[in-house]
């Protein structure tokens, strides 16, 4: 990348490859993702990091709404989202994705982090209570929420067009891309690689494809609830919004649940282990011991593996 966007010779590029540091050594390998668009045979996709446990069906990512659909009403965020159960639907304008945001608070305070990650930076400190906050850029729907709704969970329904104070470039309005749902295409891919070559400094880039993709995306992604993508250190840095024990709903349910009630008794479908890997924490008892309080998510990990594998493994668990 340095050579190619600077014009630097060979030995100037190893002296900046060794000088590169990622807020974690091997995201280095995360540029890889992009490769992802180039997937054509395919007319969406759902991007799932490895160091992800699925819990539920995730179906309704990949369920774009009927073409006679989309002008009957219906409980949906102004997002094109209903999302309750693996039957919902996502609607993704072309050249979109979905995702959910980062949490920005930097809450075990990591050195690697950018200064600017704060409480103050994070989408999931602007209303304490919404699990599913605003993405400041979603398109205009043809079926829109009720009036109702909107009054009792404004954040989820702001569009980019009706408050000029909110814009896309706004610091909250920054996804996480463990999990993002996409559409593959020849043009979208050659964007991203347009936007890869034109890295002059790829310092910039603490978080690689994250950044770049947040760059190429900018105003062009919908928020996904936070339940796709539960970001474990969620759990402690926004405890009102952690629903560990809520089960998808059935469509009964759905039929009789409001927009509103959908989004705050959202499960957690997804857990993102980011930083510390629960593989590599085999004595979670002594793990817990040390004060880990991530030791009962990593629990949730270990008993797939076991139902995965049985007991061949060395991990000592803890109730």
């Amino acid at each position: 990348v340095s050579t190619q966007s600077t014009g630097t010779s060979n030995s100037n590029r190893t002296t900046s490859v060794q000088k590169m540091k990622y807020a974690a050594d091997y995201y280095a390998l995360t540029w890889a993702k992009l490769a992802v668009w180039g997937l054509t045979e395919y007319d969406r996709l759902v991007l799932v990091d490895c160091d992800m446990l699925v819990r539920f069906n995730m179906d309704q990512l990949l369920n774009p709404r009927d073409k006679e659909d989309r002008h009957k009403s219906g409980k949906i965020t102004g997002d094109g989202v209903e999302l309750g159960n693996s039957n919902g639907i996502l609607d993704l304008p072309p050249g979109w994705v979905a995702a959910c945001h980062a949490c920005t608070c930097n809450p075990l305070k990591k050195e690697s982090y950018p200064s600017s990650w704060t409480p103050d930076s994070c989408a999931y400190s602007q209303i304490p209570d919404d699990p599913c906050p605003p993405s400041h850029n979603q398109p205009l729907q043809s079926i829109l929420p009720s009036k109702e709704d909107r009054k009792q969970q404004p954040s989820v329904f702001i569009n980019s067009t009706q408050n000029d104070s909110i814009r896309s470039d706004n610091k909250r309005s920054y996804f996480n891309t463990g999990l993002v749902v996409l559409q593959p295409s020849t043009a979208a891919l050659n964007e991203i690689l347009q936007h890869f070559r034109a890295i002059k400094d790829p310092r910039l880039y603490p978080f690689p494809d994250q950044d770049l993709l947040n760059q190429v995306f900018k105003g062009r992604w919908i928020s996904l609830g936070y339940g796709y993508n539960a970001l474990k250190t969620l759990k402690y840095a926004h405890p009102h919004i952690w629903q560990e024990g809520e089960l998808p709903l059935n469509e009964h349910d759905i039929s009789t649940t409001t927009t509103t009630q959908l989004l705050k008794r959202m499960p957690i479908y997804n857990i993102h282990y980011i930083l510390e890997k629960p593989w590599n924490v085999h004595d979670l008892e002594t793990a817990r011991k040390k004060g880990d309080k991530f030791v009962g998510l990593y629990q949730y990990w270990w008993q797939a593996y076991h139902e995965l594998f049985g007991s061949k493994c060395d991990n000592k668990s803890v109730s």
